[in-house]
């Protein structure tokens, strides 16, 4: 911070994953996905408590259940199968098409691919917003929130704690979808921002390195 700081970088504290803006690759061949509109899940059980995963499941499959029945695919991405091995099985079973990206490029290809997003994950936030695709989180911790704040998304963000309401949840989803247009107008002006401040970045990191 201090490097970055002394090289005119001060507002460091705007710039997410560098991530991102990485190139997408072909997208995947998931038959089901070629005409219906996908809403991409990034659903994470970690540090939940036992309760609270009920609730999360129980939400995200009435969740899923209207996107189908209003004529959306819900497709679950997992980043990292292992950590999330239970809620992954869990879908799988419950007959939702579930896929694997196996880097951060392989992530962004899918989540470019999305009508919209409802992201845990702090990654599946960054990744989807550097491709201008509407995020609406669900924050199990402050970086989630961090980063939906400085999306300027906070009126699209629930907290853990709101899962025990599903309609509330389902009615803040159905408001997020009618916005998507306005919420891809802010995320290409943030776009801009952060895409300057990462070269920025990296150039920065470059100049040291190579000192």
């Amino acid at each position: 911070k201090d490097i970055l700081e002394k090289n005119g970088l001060s507002d460091i504290h705007l710039i997410p994953c560098p991530s991102a803006y990485l190139p997408s690759l072909e997208w995947y061949d998931i038959p089901e996905c070629e005409n219906r509109k996908i809403i991409g899940f990034s659903i994470t059980d970690r540090s939940l408590a036992e309760t609270q995963r009920e609730f999360l499941f129980t939400t995200i499959i009435i969740l899923a259940n209207w996107l189908k029945d209003n004529s959306f695919l819900p497709l679950f991405i997992f980043q990292d199968s292992s950590d999330d091995s239970r809620p992954a099985q869990y879908f799988a079973q419950k007959k939702y098409t579930c896929i694997f990206p196996n880097t951060a490029r392989e992530a962004v290809s899918i989540y470019r691919k999305c009508h919209a997003v409802i992201g845990m994950r702090g990654h599946s936030v960054i990744l989807a917003s550097g491709q201008c695709i509407p995020v609406f989180a669900i924050a199990y911790n402050k970086k989630v929130q961090a980063v939906m704040d400085i999306l300027d998304l906070t009126e699209y963000c629930v907290h853990q704690k709101d899962l025990a309401d599903s309609k509330k949840v389902l009615t803040k989803v159905v408001k997020f979808l009618c916005e998507r247009n306005t919420i891809i107008g802010k995320l290409k002006i943030k776009y801009d921002l952060f895409y300057t401040m990462n070269c920025q970045y990296c150039k920065t990191i470059l100049n040291v390195l190579n000192k």
